[in-house]
């Protein structure tokens, strides 16, 4: 059984990185990479 997950990379490899960067910016810019 597969489940849909949100931060699945397999259902969308674009998602994942746009989910990452958004937390980034809101963390205070990619310092901490």
């Amino acid at each position: 059984m597969r489940r849909l997950h949100p931060l699945d990379p397999a259902d969308a490899p674009g998602r994942s990185r746009d989910l990452l960067n958004d937390i980034i910016e809101r963390r205070g810019g990619a310092g901490d990479m």
